[in-house]
């Protein structure tokens, strides 16, 4: 959960207009499947008592692929802002 958290703010602080609005709207769609998704797993009456198991499982798997996605897009728009400043400073000398 902190390294997800870290990551989205990260993104969050990095990112303005379109880029701000899309990237709240992914953030809650993600966050509202995996709450649906973890309570439906553990609340699944044909897996007796290993649906608890089975929803931690989906908890940890959803969590860690959001996190990777997440720290992914953050290099992404780091290298990329990167770039732009380095070209900025060319253009300018």
């Amino acid at each position: 959960d902190t390294r997800l958290n870290t990551a989205y703010q990260a993104l969050l602080a990095g990112s303005k207009g379109d880029a701000h609005a899309q990237l709240l709207t992914e953030q809650r769609a993600w966050l509202k499947h995996h709450l649906s998704e973890t309570h439906r797993l553990a609340a699944d009456p044909d897996n007796g008592s290993v649906a608890f198991l089975d929803s931690q499982a989906f908890e940890l798997n959803d969590i860690s692929d959001r996190t990777l996605l997440l720290e992914e897009q953050s290099i992404v728009t780091q290298d990329m802002s990167t770039n732009m400043q380095r070209a900025s400073a060319e253009l300018a000398a």
